[in-house]
Formats: C-alpha cells, structure tokens, sequence
C-alpha cells in the first residue's frame, strides 16, 4: 500500500514530462519498474549497510582495540582515519557495534578462554590428554565459533533492519502528509471553517485516522491549506474589482455591490458590505502604488525626456549648477544652440510623448500631480557630460 502511495505520488511529480511519457506502454508499466526500482535500490542499501557493519568488525579485529575494558571514546582516535569507520555512517551505531563485538569476544577471550587454557595446563601437568578429550575440546571450539558467528550475524541483521525501519518511517512520514493533505483538499473547502468544527469529518477518513503526524503538524498543514483556499478567493475577488474599476480613480459606490455580494469569492470569505469596501480600498492603495513605481519606470526609460531634460541644465540653471555657459568655451556654438534649443522644449513637449503611454494614462484623475511628478523628476537629473572635444577652462 505504502509503495503505491508513493508510486502515486511520484506520478503526480512527473506527469508533465515528455520522458515520463515516452517510456512504456502505459502507467501500469511505468508503476511496475518504478516498484521494481524501489525494490532494488532497498536491496542496494542493505547489502551496503551489511558489508559497512561487516567491514567495521573487521577493523575491530585487525586494529585489536576491542580489549576486554576498553572504553570506545578512548579507543577510538586509533581507527578514524580508516574508511571502513566512516562507511558506518552514525557514530552511535559505532559505539554500539563495539560494544556488542566487546562483549562477545570479551567474554570467551578473558573467562572461557582462561578456564580452558588453565583445563589444559592442568592436565598437561598431571596426565597426558586422552583421544577423547581432544576431539572433546575441538567440538568446544567449534560450537564457541558458531555461536559467535552467529552473535556477530545477529548483531548486524539486528542493525541493517534497524537502519531500513529508519528509512522507512521517513518515507512513511512523507507519505502521510501527502495524504493529509489530499484528504484536506478533498474535505475542506471553505476558508472560514475551523479545525475543531471540521475534525469530526475528518475522523471519519481512513487517512485522517491511519496518520501517524503529531498534532502540531497536522494543524499547520490544516492552516496552511486554509491559507490557500483564502488566497485563491482574494485572487478571483480582485480579478471582479478589476473587471469593475479599470480607472484608479473608481470609488467603490460605483462598483455593483449587489452582486459582488452574492459573488462565489465574496461567499466564500464571508465578507459584508463593510468588510468587501475595506478589501477594495486595500486593494486600490495597493494598485496605486504598482501604477506609481511603473510611471517612474516610464519616465527613466523615455529617451526623449531624458535628453532634453539634462541638455536644459547647461548654463548653471538646473539643481546642482554642474556647468556653467562660460565653461562650454568660446568655439562651442553647437553646444549653445543646442541650448537654446533645449529650452524651447517645455513640459508641454514632453506630455506629447508620454501622453500615449498607459502608464501615464492611468493618472489622468490626478494631472496637477502627475506634472509635479514630472518636474521633480527633470529635477533630478543632471547636466550632460562635455564631449572630449570641447574646450575646459584650465
């Protein structure tokens, strides 16, 4: 269940793509090697983890660190330069499996061992080993060697199942908030509802009840959902104002109000009268301000404006006075002409221009303003740079 879910979703990620598309007959193919490729990679990342715990108990005993009473943070500075030590990932799993491969070779190594050896001492001592005693300690040794064989084994298989359950519950944990949050977008679908008027409808869906998130996060996703619904609703509320108000200057009395009432957005955002002419009222500052930066834009991209509006500050009558008339030199008749020129071309000149231009157009209800806007902007600016031929005064 939980790799169609995942396959599903996998899907949904892809379905645009040409190459999803292009391979395989049809989604049941393509579902088909997508679980095959899970299969594999999950078998990938075991034998991986096998062979990194299997290669790490051999460091431990070619390294000969793993002593009876060996502490692992002590120890261990001797064998982090070897790479079967990073191979095994997670440092708490390194001092576990040095803790379980001490103990299993700690205990036959320093009590068994000693009592067989000290056996043997004896009874080399007093008589020699009959035929049966020898194949009577060969069978110890071997059964002491399968069952530390079988500890080791144990140890690891206990360990590579542990690692994949990890997995597992990650992949599980993102499965469940994409099925959290289809079940939201199936049940829930008004911005105004709550998350205890709405939980005992969703108590009553298997994906609600089988969803092992904890609570907070169920609730985030639940407020973000309902975050989308409003914007969605605000996003066609603003697409009626707009169709009903082209001008900035259109006051919210001129709007239908009466079907903008019984509207599906303004439903279902519960607004009134009052609440919908606060909402229109933002909505126009904040339309005012876009049509505000876009004129200034105009204006700093019109070539026409800006020529003639530096070109007029020659001769020391613009803001910061950058050059003055004798400065252009005696020879510079073109210079002065241009001068003269430049002051023939008045605001009036300018609105010629931009007249046709819709962001300009958009403040026709304020033209007292918009010239302001346009002197300060010739205000601004500064006077042409003096061409390498002419003259300077030294």
């Amino acid at each position: 269940m939980k790799s169609r879910r995942l396959s599903l979703r996998w899907r949904r990620k892809r379905h645009k793509l040409r190459r999803f598309y292009g391979w395989g007959k049809d989604d049941r193919e393509r579902e088909k090697r997508f679980r095959e490729y899970l299969k594999e990679l999950g078998e990938k990342k075991r034998a991986a983890a096998q062979k990194a715990e299997a290669d790490f108990f051999a460091l431990l005993k070619e390294s000969g660190i793993a002593k009876p009473g060996a502490v692992w943070k002590e120890v261990k500075r001797e064998i982090t330069e070897d790479p079967r030590y990073d191979a095994v990932g997670s440092s708490s799993l390194r001092e576990e499996l040095f803790n379980v491969y001490l103990k299993a070779h700690g205990v036959s190594s320093q009590d068994s061992g000693m009592s067989i050896e000290a056996s043997e001492s004896q009874a080399k001592e007093t008589t020699p080993m009959s035929q049966e005693g020898k194949e009577r300690q060969q069978r110890e040794r071997k059964e002491r060697a399968v069952k530390e064989r079988e500890q080791r084994i144990k140890v690891e298989r206990s360990k590579v199942e542990a690692d994949i359950d990890k997995s597992r519950q990650g992949l599980s944990k993102g499965e469940d908030e994409l099925d959290f949050k289809t079940m939201l977008v199936d049940a829930v679908r008004d911005p105004q509802v709550t998350w205890d008027a709405v939980l005992p409808q969703l108590k009553k869906d298997p994906r609600f009840t089988r969803s092992t998130l904890p609570l907070n996060q169920q609730l985030h996703l639940f407020h973000s959902h309902i975050g989308q619904l409003r914007a969605k609703h605000l996003t066609g509320l603003h697409g009626l104002f707009a169709s009903h108000a082209p001008s900035l200057a259109t006051p919210f009395t001129d709007l239908p109000v009466t079907s903008l009432i019984s509207s599906l957005p303004v439903t279902k955002l519960g607004y009134d009268i009052n609440r919908l002419e606060d909402e229109y009222e933002k909505w126009q500052r904040e339309r005012t301000e876009q049509a505000r930066r876009e004129f200034d834009e105009m204006l700093n991209e019109n070539a026409f404006v800006e020529f003639w509006g530096r070109l007029g500050k020659i001769g020391g009558k613009g803001v910061d006075e950058s050059i003055k008339a004798d400065d252009i030199g005696e020879d510079s008749e073109e210079i002065v002409d241009m001068k003269v020129l430049a002051k023939t071309v008045d605001l009036k000149e300018m609105v010629k221009v931009l007249k046709n231009d819709k962001r300009y157009l958009n403040f026709d209800h304020v033209p007292e303003q918009r010239e302001r806007w346009i002197r300060e902007h010739l205000s601004h600016l500064s006077a042409p740079k003096l061409s390498v031929h002419v003259p300077q005064q030294q």
